[in-house]
């Protein structure tokens, strides 16, 4: 229930998760959005609007790529590379509601614990990735 992307304006406060909009409380206040319904109804004609669903979906590959880890099969530079791509379309989004707003204050919480859990839990394997060395054969 961690929020991505929360927001103060003149109409209040709001809360972007990675499974809906909507105010501080969440699924659990009265004006919640799932993330589906949003996807069908709104328009999406900006590039911000579009960076929010396509972090969610990163986020959720990167959930399943990690849970490959069970069965032995992740590739721990996929799971990181999802994770780093996720914050950084999250980060895309927060900016994006303040160049469109001025007047909104925009914590780009979203941004900060994925490239967190990217760096705590994949440094290693965000190393291999950025600074890839061809293998000698």
């Amino acid at each position: 229930m961690i929020q991505w992307s929360s927001g103060t304006g003149a109409n209040g406060y709001g809360a972007y998760f990675a499974y809906g909009i909507g105010d501080v409380a969440g699924p659990l206040g009265p004006h919640f959005t799932p993330l589906p319904t949003y996807v069908s109804q709104a328009v999406l004609n900006a590039y911000w609007l579009q960076a929010w669903p396509t972090a969610a979906f990163l986020y959720g590959c990167a959930l399943a790529s990690a849970a490959l880890a069970l069965v032995g099969r992740e590739d721990r530079r996929v799971t990181a590379g999802l994770l780093a791509m996720a914050g950084a379309s999250a980060g895309l989004h927060a900016t994006g509601l303040v160049v469109h707003n001025a007047r909104l204050a925009v914590l780009p919480l979203g941004t900060l614990l994925l490239w967190t859990a990217a760096l705590a839990l994949y440094r290693d394997a965000l190393r291999r990735l950025i600074f890839v060395r061809p293998e000698s054969t």
